[in-house]
């Protein structure tokens, strides 16, 4: 008999492991009042997906557990006598938990769709981020704060959000100049990030900033992982 040599075994493919998804997956909060699918719409929006390359970045879109109703599209429910005026009149809730539908449904999106990379809001949906990040074990690389402020109507949530504040986590607040009645509350909200970068456009109103705002780059900058030590404020 004939003894084999290691040329003569049968050859076979070794496949390497299956590695984790490169993909980085951007966790997004529509505004008071709006939707999942709306956002994915607005003209920010589109922009900024279109400037990334989609086998990189993954946009999961999450909705408000409240679809219908005077509650509908809220991620906070306004306190019991009705949504805040301008001028601040009204009396705030005082309730830690008051937005515990909210927090849940997001981190069922966690557990069925992350790990997540990054969280971005949109005006109510960026407010919510700072009670999110409070009450929840879910973990971010980076946080996008559009059009924000802070949920100061909810005492007892603001009070979750001192007690875990300053959070560390890389944060972008972006500001418009235009946004006639938030843009003033921006800087309040920055202030709870230590990690953070404030992004102010001098031409943006209650929006994403578009492709041709000069604060755009800045953006695309920040997600994709690049320094950015200073505030910078565009024209």
């Amino acid at each position: 008999p004939t003894t084999a040599t290691p040329t003569d075994a049968p050859s076979r493919t070794v496949l390497p492991p299956i590695a984790e998804s490169s993909v980085r997956k951007i966790l997004c909060l529509h505004g008071g009042g709006g939707s999942a699918a709306g956002f994915r719409k607005q003209p920010g929006m589109r922009d900024l997906m279109a400037s990334l390359d989609d086998a990189e970045y993954e946009f999961v879109f999450a909705s408000s557990p409240y679809r219908s109703g005077p509650y509908g599209g809220l991620w906070m429910r306004f306190p019991p006598d009705g949504k805040p005026t301008p001028d601040g009149k009204g009396e705030p809730t005082t309730d830690p938990n008051w937005a515990e539908a909210a927090i849940a449904s997001l981190d069922q999106v966690v557990a069925d769709d992350g790990p997540f990379y990054a969280i971005l809001g949109y005006s109510q949906g960026a407010a919510f981020i700072p009670v999110y990040l409070a009450n929840t074990e879910s973990t971010f690389d980076k946080a996008m704060l559009y059009c924000g402020y802070l949920p100061t109507t909810h005492q007892g949530l603001m009070d979750t959000i001192d007690q875990a504040a300053p959070f560390a986590i890389e944060a972008l607040v972006f500001i418009g100049d235009n946004d006639v009645f938030f843009a003033p509350l921006g800087p309040a909200l920055a202030a709870k990030f230590s990690n953070g970068v404030t992004v102010r456009s001098t031409t943006a109103g209650h929006h994403l900033p578009y492709q041709n705002d000069a604060t755009f780059p800045r953006t695309l900058t920040f997600i994709e992982g690049s320094p950015m030590d200073a505030p910078t404020t565009a024209t």
